[in-house]
């Protein structure tokens, strides 16, 4: 997980981890980022390809 689309490493979350995902999507350098939350409380940036999202 990045602090923000791009930036530095903020946590590594093992395959599978659940995560919530919130409002904010952004395309950096033609990559698609998504704000997520973790069980932890803590916010950052996926890259999409990264995610299965499930209903």
């Amino acid at each position: 997980m990045m602090e923000e689309p791009g930036g530095k490493i903020i946590a590594l979350l093992p395959e599978n981890t659940p995560v919530q995902l919130l409002y904010r999507r952004q395309v950096v350098n033609e990559k698609d980022w998504i704000e997520v939350r973790d069980v932890l409380n803590r916010t950052g940036w996926i890259e999409s390809r990264f995610l299965i999202i499930r209903p």
